[in-house]
């Protein structure tokens, strides 16, 4: 009889966890993160900061896409991106703001943010780094991952070649 309330104590428990499992190990397409907005996009803006160490000196580039409605460089956005499948963190099941529980270690120093404006909505922002990807709205932040390993390395190139490097000792 106890054998039987065991196994049926793990089932229950199977249960109630399989759901948060699945819901993080199937990977989303780009436009389901943005679903409810991405219609309404007239434009963006980015911006990238890469800092390496070089023969012991510190570098940093930093290059910026000011705003821009050309179709044809959201479009190449638009494929970059959904070049990628994207999974759900754990941390977004938590009922306060995400990224105030995030303190990891990144040792990957590029990131590139991507600000979409819109006629109806507020300015979202897309922040990816190594590993991560966070999608601030007027709801708070969410942290996702990219299936593509490469992705971060695509979007660098794409802003090398779109967008304007900044000045040394400019800010």
């Amino acid at each position: 009889m106890k054998k039987k309330h065991l196994i049926i104590g793990f089932f229950v428990l199977f249960l109630l966890v399989a759901p948060f499992i699945l819901w993080r190990m199937f990977p989303h397409p780009f436009s389901a993160l943005l679903s409810s907005y991405e219609d309404d996009f007239t434009g963006f803006s980015g911006v990238m900061h890469n800092a390496a160490v070089e023969n012991g000196s510190p570098r940093m580039d930093a290059y910026q896409i000011r705003s821009s409605d050309n179709a044809e460089m959201m479009q190449e956005l638009a494929a970059l991106l959904e070049s990628s499948k994207y999974r759900n963190d754990f941390r977004n099941l938590l009922p306060w703001d995400a990224a105030s529980s995030s303190k990891n270690s990144n040792h990957d120093v590029r990131t590139v943010a991507f600000t979409f404006t819109g006629a109806q909505t507020d300015r979202i922002s897309v922040i990816f780094q190594e590993g991560n990807v966070l999608i601030a709205n007027g709801a708070g932040i969410s942290i996702y991952h990219p299936t593509n390993p490469e992705l971060l390395d695509k979007i660098e190139a794409y802003m090398k070649h779109y967008g304007e490097k900044a000045e040394e000792g400019a800010e």
